[in-house]
């Protein structure tokens, strides 16, 4: 099999994986003077209802939800296009998205309370808690804390591939995370895990138990988020269960860019159940109207309604920067400068002139995203039922920032060219992508490891995994397979019959080939 080298830039991050969209600016005369008035006027109100509703068209969004929350109240809302392209239903305040890893910061909420509460402490060692916890390096294995689980600071990589054919349990996720080689020493640099935050609430749910307690890690960790942070804040329509918001009439529908049919389709919904791995980092459920009431809670560790959540001391935890300029390839394809990472926050020193946190959430078909400017008391909240929409986040929050702190718009030609560029990478794999010949792909069918089977069908070459069909073509006749259809270009796998004729290795593209490589073993030939 010749080498390999995938579109550069090509869904460098998993769904899963966060980017920054903040703009730095550091030019005086643009620097933000925060007004004393906090209320939007009926002009800046029509302003952003204009531009949003164009942004949908220029970025491709099926529907979005956004939101300004300043000093405490919500000063815009709205709800633009539809939940589904199949139902043409509109978007609403109350309409349910999956928001991803926006769910990091919820996990550290709940353990800054837990922390208020002296149930455990940042530097609590992993293993204290959960025994059986431990690296590929016995050496760093004693040395993380649980600060270092939350804050990307453990020195394991990011390791999505696996959530994509499988599910595992909590048990299972520490195993898995056992077997994959560190790159730092704890604390020393920063890798985006999902798995290790995953960890972190699972952590928090053994610490958390009431002597009569003894649930699984799971269920633990979700009745803590309840009783900490969902309930406390009024987040009345946030849960970790798929098919109850399914049950709900008002519900987005995931999305992505097909580029063969070169136009957004709707994507199979049991796909979004890969986020349930790894909970306590991407698998909350929620609406804008919660999510306003959960930035301004952010913004000062006290709910809406008045009750305190996290004490100042802790809620500063959770919001100081641990790694300082976090590695470029972490970032999306809209340059950015000076960013670092606190416990589920990227920070940014220098947001026209005032200090930033934010994170964003990106799953198979949806994309979300919270900005917080707290010297400003202002919160941005994006939704939007699309795959990868960053580009179109980024423009959003831009526009909203500088219309509430009545700046000069920017415009956004760069997040209109990085959208651009990645419709074109797309369009390229489609175009690129080889139908396989039944004969070609007979040395490959079989049962294998972790739930899969690859198989020829009506639909052709596919590989089967917990959350349904992948079709397979081959790339570029390189002897690699890329996704076909709505989610192009987020699996790749490798079958090499030279030198491995019994496994098959999924992963994701990257500049070099393959990254976050996961092997299956073929268990049995048809």
């Amino acid at each position: 099999m010749r080498s390999l080298t995938f579109p550069s830039r090509l869904l460098r991050a998993l769904p899963l994986a966060a980017s920054i969209t903040l703009t730095a600016c550091s030019d005086e005369d643009d620097a933000a003077d925060v007004p004393e008035t906090i209320a939007l006027t009926a002009e800046q109100t029509a302003e952003l209802d204009a531009y949003l509703g164009e942004a949908l068209g220029r970025y491709r969004v099926p529907g979005a939800a956004i939101a300004i929350v300043r000093g405490g109240n919500v000063v815009y809302e709205r709800g633009f296009g539809v939940r589904s392209v199949e139902s043409a239903q509109p978007v609403t305040p109350e309409t349910l998205f999956a928001v991803g890893s926006l769910t990091k910061s919820m996990t550290s909420l709940m353990v800054a309370t837990l922390a208020d509460d002296h149930k455990i402490d940042w530097d609590t060692r992993a293993t204290d808690i959960l025994p059986s916890f431990a690296l590929s390096d016995p050496a760093s294995t004693p040395q993380i804390r649980v600060r270092d689980l939350l804050n990307g600071t453990s020195g394991v990589p990011r390791y999505d591939s696996p959530l994509f054919i499988r599910t595992f349990s909590p048990t299972e996720l520490i195993d898995l995370v056992s077997g994959i080689p560190t790159v730092a020493p704890p604390g020393k640099s920063f890798g985006y895990s999902s798995a290790m935050v995953a960890i972190g609430g699972y952590v928090a749910a053994r610490a958390g138990e009431e002597p009569t307690g003894g649930s699984d890690m799971r269920s633990g960790y979700e009745r803590l988020m309840q009783e900490r942070v969902f309930s406390p804040i009024g987040m009345a329509s946030t849960t970790f269960d798929m098919d109850a918001c399914l049950a709900v009439a008002d519900h987005a529908m995931p999305h992505a860019y097909d580029g063969a049919r070169e136009a957004v389709v709707g994507t199979p919904i049991e796909v979004e159940r890969f986020v349930e791995s790894v909970a306590p980092a991407g698998g909350a459920w929620s609406s804008l109207r919660d999510l306003e009431r959960y930035a301004s809670t952010q913004l000062g560790g006290v709910a809406p309604n008045g009750r305190r959540i996290v004490t100042a001391k802790n809620l500063g935890e959770l919001h100081a920067e641990a790694i300082a300029d976090i590695p470029r390839e972490e970032w999306p394809t809209v340059d950015r400068q000076g960013a670092g990472y606190a416990m589920g926050w990227y920070t940014m020193a220098d947001y026209r002139g005032l200090t930033a946190l934010s994170h964003d959430g990106n799953t198979a078909g949806f994309t979300s995203e919270v900005l917080l400017l707290p010297e400003a008391e202002l919160a941005i909240i994006v939704l939007a039922n699309l795959a990868q929409a960053n580009s179109f986040y980024g423009a959003v929050e831009q526009f909203a920032v500088e219309t509430a702190l009545s700046l000069a718009h920017q415009g956004d030609a760069l997040q209109v060219e990085a959208s651009e560029q990645l419709i074109g990478q797309l369009r390229d794999i489609a175009a690129s992508s080889i139908p396989v010949e039944r004969a070609r792909a007979l040395p490959y069918l079989g049962e294998y490891e972790h739930h899969a089977r690859v198989d020829f069908t009506s639909q052709g070459f596919v590989l089967t995994g917990d959350f349904g069909v992948i079709p397979l073509a081959e790339y570029a006749d390189s002897g690699a397979f890329v996704r076909t259809g709505e989610l192009e270009g987020m699996t790749f796998a490798i079958f090499d019959s030279s030198t491995h004729p019994t496994q098959v290795t999924v992963g994701a593209p990257g500049e070099d080939g393959l990254s976050q490589p996961f092997v299956l073993r073929r268990l049995a030939a048809p």
